[in-house]
């Protein structure tokens, strides 16, 4: 299988926008691309791809902009990418919920512990199923899913979020002054259990907590 690396064209969109690459939990090796001036949203995700030369059969797609995973990939059509890393939000259990969609999401507005955001890891699988994708599984630190496009799967096996799922490992939280505070386990899950999310299948929405399951980080 070879892959093509496609390059941003210079034009005044994109001049504008200060990248920055670094490789975050080394074990992943995962390269992200911060885009610090233009706002990506389900509307005009399209364009940008577009606008940057993409063709449909590109060979690795990771969106991580801790909020909207779910919303901007399920607006994604002008692409499909042979490989798929969206980060998930572990503390959001195994049912399929999001954060509600809000075009300039912020996690640190959010709440001020910065953990509410992004969506389940079975919300992914439920459009990864949709859009003709396989889970593979999740990274060591219970933070980003991999999927791969059915067509080109080969003998890969599809797992379920159950078997997927990996309790994040990280401790980022932060307290009402704004420093770190070290929460782990169901400490975290606390803080956010009274905010609403979306069941990305039904549609229903409501507080967090309705919707946990037993299967929670210690």
């Amino acid at each position: 299988m070879s892959w093509k690396v496609a390059s941003l064209p210079p034009n005044a969109d994109f001049r504008r926008v200060g990248f920055k690459v670094f490789s975050q939990w080394d074990e992943d090796g995962i390269i992200q691309y911060l885009v610090s001036k233009i706002p990506i949203t389900r509307d005009n995700i399209n364009a940008l791809l577009a606008d940057a030369g993409f063709s449909e059969d590109v060979g690795i797609l990771s969106i991580d902009i801790d909020g909207n995973e779910y919303w901007i990939w399920e607006a994604i059509e002008s692409v499909r990418p042979r490989i798929v890393i969206v980060e998930y939000s572990s503390l959001f259990g195994l049912q399929p919920v999001s954060i509600p969609y809000k075009e300039d999401f912020d996690r640190s507005v959010a709440h001020f512990s910065t953990l509410y955001y992004g969506c389940s890891l079975a919300a992914l699988a439920h459009l990864a199923k949709k859009k003709g994708y396989l889970l593979l599984g999740s990274n060591v630190w219970g933070h980003n899913a991999f999927f791969v496009r059915s067509d080109v799967a080969g003998e890969f096996r599809g797992l379920d979020p159950e078997e997927a799922y990996v309790a994040s490992k990280f401790r980022e939280s932060r307290d009402q002054t704004g420093h770190l505070s070290y929460l782990r386990g169901k400490e975290r899950i606390r803080l956010i259990e009274h905010l609403s999310v979306v069941n990305v299948v039904t549609g229903q929405e409501g507080p967090l907590k309705i919707f946990l399951t037993e299967r929670q980080e210690d």
